[in-house]
């Protein structure tokens, strides 16, 4: 313990300056996602409840506007002059924000809004105010400096003229989806971890502990109940070992979930399996890598659907936008990707609605699937970039074909049928029909004029549907080793309860 101290003391400080760097870099990229000029549907997730106001529509009092947009340029002036550094500019915005906008936001709109942190893309634009610019052959000045000298056409000084645009909400931090459900124990004790300076190590040991502990409480019980129940029914107390078994067998099975697959959808009992399939999914979506030995993670890959990085979606998008007239079949071909990106993200959010099941536990169950992967640590940064090409496509499209711009929600009606079944031109309209309500005449033509081979050959790549159907295979079959091995050892537990 003394020498896992003394290690903390030397090496302490900067793993905890590298996470705070981290945190504040992934917070700013948040708030630069919110404040992206566009359509809701286009940057935010509703499905996952993410919600975004302009700050008129969730505060009418206009002093407050102008108290905050003071405020933010005060903060962003002393930035600029250095006399405060990054911490200290958020810890003041935060401070503000936090007791003179929230309490006056409208009450409805509060309790959508507030959260436990906040982010904000403040601490860009004060970093850009530090930006050097060669405005005469000898002369450099810094954005901050050529705020406060230059004047605007009317004679304003430009700093005077500084106006926001700003944007309150509450977003998802994470950009992956599929989140373990926690009880109130596990989340005091995963918060506690936390806290400790040297919570890696610690958190894991105590993390296995508490899970082997949780596994002891719940097949102890059931091999209880099992023996006492089959002891009543037969009147005869050598029974009990059989009961024990099978109420141990029982017990580890639904534990581990028990699953059907009917059309993308999951029924049936969900267990500890899907949540350990979610974590695999998310850490696969965030560019995380498996350990070389790890048995389930190559079990759960199998399960999950076909994912292309965000860079391969937003990259096509940037390239078309960049250029300055479109030809017609590059406008078709802008369509196309944003449909494709669109239904991505989509499906992404779609998969992680709660179905109809008591607790999301026995019925329908909800599954998160990934169809977009990231970079570890650029994770934030890339979903914003995503975000803001989806935005600047459409408007770029909507400006110069806006009869085609108008058929965007139909291509990518077509696009999401196909990450649904797979890449069968033929059987797609039956899926788009059923999405977009019309007639199948009307969908086999859609499919006609907008598919595009994405290659979901239900084998190396999977569709939801097939996805859907792996994954109830694997939990399934893990269910019944369970069951099966639980058999066996439970007479050692029985032994040990006695």
């Amino acid at each position: 313990m003394k020498y896992a101290e003394s290690w903390f003391k030397e090496h302490g400080h900067e793993l905890v300056d590298n996470a705070k760097k981290i945190s504040i870099d992934e917070q700013t990229e948040l708030g630069e996602r919110f404040a992206i000029k566009g359509e809701n549907n286009d940057v935010i997730s509703k499905e996952v409840g993410e919600v975004r106001y302009k700050l008129e529509e969730a505060i009418p009092d206009k002093a407050v506007h102008e108290g905050l947009q003071t405020k933010i340029k005060e903060l962003v002036g002393l930035y600029g002059q250095k006399q405060i550094n990054d911490e200290e500019l958020l810890k003041r915005f935060n401070q503000y924000y936090s007791k003179e906008i929230v309490p006056k936001i409208d009450p409805a709109k509060q309790k959508e809004i507030k959260g436990i942190e906040v982010s904000s893309n403040v601490l860009r634009i004060a970093r850009e105010m530090l930006i050097e610019d060669k405005v005469a052959k000898d002369t450099i000045k810094t954005r901050y400096q050529r705020y406060q000298d230059e004047k605007a056409d009317n004679g304003e000084m430009m700093w005077n003229k500084l106006h926001f645009d700003i944007y309150v909400g509450r977003g998802k931090y994470e950009v992956a989806r599929g989140e373990a459900g926690l009880s109130g124990l596990e989340k005091s004790l995963i918060h506690r971890m936390v806290e400790k300076d040297y919570k890696l190590a610690n958190g894991l040991i105590a993390g296995g502990t508490v899970e082997m502990v949780k596994d002891l409480g719940i097949y102890g019980a059931a091999y209880a109940a099992g023996s006492g129940g089959a002891a009543v029914m037969t009147g005869r107390s050598a029974f009990s070992f059989l009961g024990g078994a099978i109420g141990v067998s029982a017990v580890a099975a639904a534990r581990e979930g028990i699953l059907v697959s009917n059309k993308g959808k999951l029924y049936g009992l969900k267990g500890k399996a899907v949540t350990d399939f979610e974590q695999v999914s998310r850490e696969t979506a965030i560019g995380r890598q498996g350990m070389e030995k790890a048995k389930l993670r190559p079990l759960f890959e199998k399960a999950m659907v076909d994912q292309r990085h965000s860079n391969e979606l937003t990259a096509p998008i940037v390239e078309l936008v960049q250029k300055d007239k479109l030809t017609e079949s590059e406008q078709k071909q802008l369509l196309n990707e944003l449909a494709h990106a669109k239904a991505r993200l989509t499906l992404t959010d779609l998969s992680t609605k709660k179905g109809r099941a008591v607790l999301n536990m026995v019925g329908e169950i909800s599954v998160a699937q990934n169809f977009i992967g990231y970079s570890q640590d650029a994770r934030n940064a890339e979903m914003t970039a995503l975000r803001a090409a989806v935005v600047e496509g459409a408007a770029r499209l909507a400006t110069e074909n806006p009869a085609l711009y108008g058929k965007l929600s139909q291509a990518q009606a077509v696009y999401e049928a196909q990450l649904k079944i797979g890449s069968f031109e033929n059987k797609l309209a039956g899926v788009v029909a059923k999405d977009l309500g019309i007639k199948q005449g009307e969908a086999v033509g859609l499919v006609s004029e907008f598919y595009k081979d994405l290659g979901v050959d239900n084998k190396t790549r999977k569709s939801l549907y097939a996805a859907a159907r792996t994954l109830a295979g694997v939990v399934d079959r893990r269910a019944a080793t369970t069951a099966a091995f639980a058999a066996v050892v439970s007479p050692i537990i029985g032994a040990e309860l006695h």
